[in-house]
């Protein structure tokens, strides 16, 4: 699970990131995390998963990484494909960008 940890954004650009607050680190992780975790459970590739919720490789990316928003309609489609209510997804969703912007650091 550490491996699939996405630290919190100093560079939009970055795969990792981090944001340190005095002497303790911060860590944010976004609605893509559980999703790897779930793939891996289920036993299904960001192939097929992207192709099931009609993304690209690229869009899919950026889901799981936190720089393309979870929708209303993405939370639908991944609930019909890992059985995992949208409702979930989207407040899942929620946390993430609520904790993002109480974040210092964008």
């Amino acid at each position: 699970m550490a491996n699939n940890l996405v630290y919190l954004l100093l560079d939009i650009s970055s795969s990792e990131m981090k944001m340190e607050t005095n002497a303790t680190q911060y860590w944010l992780s976004p609605p893509g995390d559980t999703i790897l975790e779930t793939m891996e459970k289920v036993g299904l590739s960001k192939k097929v998963l992207a192709e099931r919720l009609e993304l690209s490789i690229e869009a899919f990316d950026f889901l799981l990484e936190g720089r393309m928003a979870l929708t209303s309609e993405l939370a639908i489609s991944l609930e019909k494909a890992l059985d995992i209510p949208a409702s979930f997804w989207i407040a899942r969703e929620e946390n993430f960008r609520n904790e993002w912007s109480n974040s210092k650091v964008h």
